[in-house]
């Protein structure tokens, strides 16, 4: 059984080697591009600065925004719809600034 002694569940070091121990069969599969860990607030940022510049090779995030072709916005629903429509505006008007490729999510206002 996995112990929370550690404070941890890492997948290489406790629960790989937990499966083996319990007698499951384990597999790789080699992968061409890049890995992103997770596991830290530091990984996890440096995956979100990363990835979009690395988007149209790695992971579809979907169109750009028109004239803008390092801008996504993520969301298909209605409001979804509004909400890009309206961050596009502001945008455009100067009252909202980006600079390099940018992944806004869904929600976002």
């Amino acid at each position: 059984m996995i112990t929370w002694e550690r404070k941890r569940l890492d997948f290489g070091l406790d629960f790989i080697p937990y499966l083996i121990e319990q007698g499951h069969d384990i597999f790789g599969y080699v992968m061409k591009g890049e890995w992103y860990n997770l596991g830290a607030p530091r990984g996890y940022l440096d995956a979100m600065r990363r990835a979009p510049k690395s988007a149209r090779s790695h992971f579809y995030l979907g169109e750009p925004l028109p004239g803008l072709d390092q801008v996504w916005i993520q969301g298909q629903s209605h409001e979804s719809t509004l909400r890009k429509a309206d961050i596009l505006r502001k945008i455009k008007a100067g009252r909202i600034k980006v600079q390099g490729p940018v992944l806004i999510g869904r929600h976002c206002k």
